[in-house]
């Protein structure tokens, strides 16, 4: 009886183990989804999960089936779906393709008709960035002059009908497609969780492989205040009104409230961390993007509390009308995290969502919060205890 595609897949996700270097392949490929999809022609990732053609699956060697589960690894510890920033869909799928290509050889076999750099133009370096390549493909036919590797994130210039290489290469790529990640997918969450798959499988990676992922994963300077909007968007709650009915089922004689098209972010609590190690320049910048969230959505409202051993008596509910916002820290104290869980039970039992600015030198975490949780943490990245539960993410004081 011939195996599934799905258990192939397994079976050769847990044969990269024993293959050197496919440690951390095999890692992060057990902790994604493997979805199957008729409409993908061969296999695709959008960053948080793989998809796959079973029929593609099953004309494949095990030996091509572990070097495209590397492939489609590769595509995710590299960030491609999220790096794509208007780029042209087709060309950057090449560029993505002949990033990763060399760098997993060991791995497997080759599928037929891959890309690689000499897919792109004539000469072009090995190892190089998506962005390297992608400029490459953009450069008018005989054109032989150097691409760089600091292409602008935002590049969206027409690729035309110049390169001939590119057209070549995509009619015979058989890899699979980078797509986009989700709109509310969150970057930070993807990178860590590449980079705690890089800790448990490091000492599998060559030097030279473990570098370049390390390079994927440094911090972009804006991504913490996305991810604080992120996080504050996802739990506001659509206002309903009858100011204007909703229409669908008049005929019915039911009349309901239509959504507009505005957002309340509420009860959303905000727990500054006092203790007598906080940085005061940090919390403000953490305050400030605070203030943007208000500034652009002006029926938020944000309950901020401060809190060390425990919380402070003092509670400031924050709105559009705040602005500029400027706290007034209470300073001094140790670190009791857990007492913030305990003013929302007691305080706020509706409590949607909590954002925890602090220093990250915390002990007593809870077993489980009460509510999802997002840890803005500045300073030193090396947390002396990592949260057992919630979102973090790595802030950058201006």
């Amino acid at each position: 009886m011939p195996t599934d595609a799905r258990t192939r897949i397994s079976e050769q996700t847990i044969a990269l183990m024993r293959i050197k270097g496919g440690g951390f392949f095999a890692c992060h490929s057990a902790k994604l989804d493997w979805t199957e999809r008729n409409d993908i022609p061969t296999a695709a990732t959008n960053g948080l999960e793989f998809f796959y053609n079973p029929q593609f699956i099953a004309g494949l060697t095990d030996s091509e089936l572990r070097w495209l589960i590397a492939h489609e690894v590769m595509h995710v510890a590299m960030l491609h779906s999220f790096r794509r920033n208007g780029r042209d869909p087709l060309l950057w799928n090449l560029a993505c393709d002949a990033a990763i290509n060399t760098r997993i050889t060991r791995l497997g076999t080759r599928i037929a008709n891959c890309v690689m750099p000499k897919d792109i133009a004539p000469g072009a370096a090995s190892n190089m960035s998506a962005e390297y390549y992608y400029q490459l493909l953009q450069q008018p036919a005989g054109d032989d002059s150097e691409a760089g590797d600091d292409s602008e994130a935002g590049d969206d210039s027409e690729a035309g009908d110049d390169s001939d290489s590119a057209q070549a290469a995509a009619t015979r790529d058989l890899t699979g497609d980078v797509l986009d990640a989700p709109e509310d997918a969150s970057e930070v969450i993807a990178q860590q969780a590449v980079a705690q798959s890089l800790t448990e499988a490091s000492q599998t990676l060559p030097d030279d492989l473990r570098g370049e992922l390390g390079k994927s994963l440094e911090p972009r300077r804006i991504a913490w205040e996305l991810e604080l909007k992120r996080f504050a968007l996802q739990r506001c709650k659509r206002r309903s009104s009858f100011r204007r009915p909703n229409r669908r089922h008049v005929a019915r004689g039911i009349t309901l409230p239509s959504r507009s098209a505005g957002r309340e972010v509420r009860d959303l609590v905000v727990a500054i961390d006092t203790s007598g190690s906080v940085s005061p320049s940090a919390v403000q910048t953490a305050v400030d993007a605070l203030g943007e969230i208000l500034r652009t959505h002006r029926n938020a409202r944000l309950t901020v509390i401060q809190w060390g051993t425990r919380v402070c008596p003092r509670v400031d509910t924050l709105t559009h009308r705040d602005l500029p916002l400027q706290v007034e820290l209470q300073r001094g104290g140790g670190t009791r995290v857990a007492s913030v869980y305990e003013w929302i039970r007691d305080n706020r039992p509706t409590c949607r969502g909590l954002v925890v600015i602090t220093d990250g030198h915390i002990f007593d975490y809870p077993d489980r919060a009460p509510c999802p949780t997002l840890w803005v943490v500045y300073g030193q990245t090396q947390y002396i205890q990592h949260p057992p539960f919630g979102d973090i993410v790595d802030m950058e004081c201006r």
